[in-house]
């Protein structure tokens, strides 16, 4: 990063969004940093759709998280942001709560309840070093790191939801309302027997937080959900076609037939 490339992000204000279901931990974080000129607080919410909405509508540059918040916990919240969107994190938790081993291994700051004045302005620090650095990128992909883990150690399930863009605005659509998302292009469209809406990440990055006992992959291009299946019939060429319980008839690519049909028909 160049000398004028570096000033000019130093002088830009850090966003920051505060996610904590208790009131006197939001308004610690707003008291700790009022005095910092390099932050901006954008807003602040308390339970895990609202959190997924501000970050996806708001894309602040860093989030206090609570672990435990309502609803969705803060885990679940990140699996829902795709990695090109996924801000910096400081956790926040109650320290009977902590892994810290795996936060450790990750390198993301967690600060305990009640926080620590010192331990914050250290966690800030970081993340002004952090955002200065050529690799901007690194922070973010430790989240993911992060998750990869969590998700290996079943501490965090797969997801129950996926964020998409409707014309409401963001909107968490059920695993369960979903018939099939398809990869036509850029973007994937997540389709509902009522709707479609646009889901901001790769089809792989979705593949990869659906719970496998509930979505099979048929094509490079689709991804459906199992209990959708209404039946499997012959195409054209010895080609099998998945018919959906909406009449909808998806082709089931040659190099995927052996490993849908095994799954279906174990």
């Amino acid at each position: 990063m160049s000398e004028e490339s570096r000033l000019e992000t130093s002088n830009k204000k850090i966003r920051v969004l505060i996610i904590d279901d208790e009131l006197l931990a939001r308004k610690r974080i707003r008291q700790l940093l009022k005095d910092d000129p390099d932050f901006e607080i954008l807003s602040e919410c308390a339970d895990g759709q609202s959190a997924v909405t501000q970050i996806l509508e708001s894309r602040p540059d860093l989030v206090f998280l609570d672990i435990r918040i309502p609803d969705i916990d803060g885990f679940e919240v990140l699996q829902l942001i795709a990695p090109p969107l996924m801000p910096r994190i400081i956790f926040i938790a109650a320290g009977d709560r902590l892994d810290r081993q795996v936060m450790e291994a990750s390198l993301i700051d967690c600060l305990p309840k009640p926080i620590s004045r010192a331990q914050f302005l250290i966690a800030c620090r970081r993340v002004k070093d952090d955002i200065q650095r050529p690799l901007v990128g690194l922070t973010k992909n430790r989240v993911h790191e992060l998750l990869d883990e969590l998700r290996k150690r079943k501490i965090l399930a797969y997801s129950k939801w996926l964020a998409a863009h409707t014309a409401q605005g963001i909107e968490l659509v059920s695993t369960d309302e979903i018939l099939w998302l398809e990869a036509p292009g850029s973007g994937v469209w997540l389709h509902t027997e009522q709707r479609f809406c646009v889901v901001q990440r790769s089809l792989d990055e979705a593949e990869k937080i659906l719970d496998p006992a509930k979505f099979v992959r048929i094509s490079p291009h689709a991804l459906v959900s199992i209990q959708a299946i209404q039946r499997i019939q012959h195409g054209g060429e010895k080609r099998l076609v998945i018919v959906l319980r909406d009449s909808t008839k998806l082709e089931v690519s040659a190099s995927y037939a052996k490993k849908v049909i095994k799954r279906l028909h174990p």
